[in-house]
């Protein structure tokens, strides 16, 4: 992540953990204005981005559930911590289909920072 959109800006940040998302804020020819779950924002260089969806669990609570469908009563499968990276395949109303290396299942999109409350993707 760089302070302006080119190379001759200097870099203010290096990722060292793949598939963390970002959210584009703004864009300039090939350059992205990007701003981290943190609240970091900078430029990256559209080569280094990805169309891939991805998500960064986030709760107050000690674990959040996958289940098995998209109901709150659905079968849990596994519990997640916070900040646990995850492939978002599709979110409809409050749920989101989401994956990891291990397991694919439905979360609520209340604990999932990457995806907009008000988005619907399939």
């Amino acid at each position: 992540m760089r302070v302006g959109p080119g190379t001759r800006f200097p870099v203010k940040w290096q990722y060292q953990r793949a598939g963390l998302p970002l959210e584009v804020i703004g864009e300039y020819n090939d350059w992205r204005e990007v701003r981290d779950s943190e609240g970091e924002s900078g430029w990256m260089h559209k080569r280094l981005l990805t169309g891939a969806r991805y998500g960064l669990t986030k709760s107050s609570e000690p674990g959040i559930p996958i289940r098995r469908s998209a109901e709150d009563d659905g079968y849990i499968l596994v519990f997640l911590r916070n900040n646990v990276v995850v492939r978002i395949n599709q979110c409809l109303d409050k749920w989101c289909d989401v994956s990891t290396a291990n397991f694919e299942g439905w979360m609520q999109r209340s604990h999932l920072w990457g995806v907009y409350l008000d988005e619907d993707f399939e």
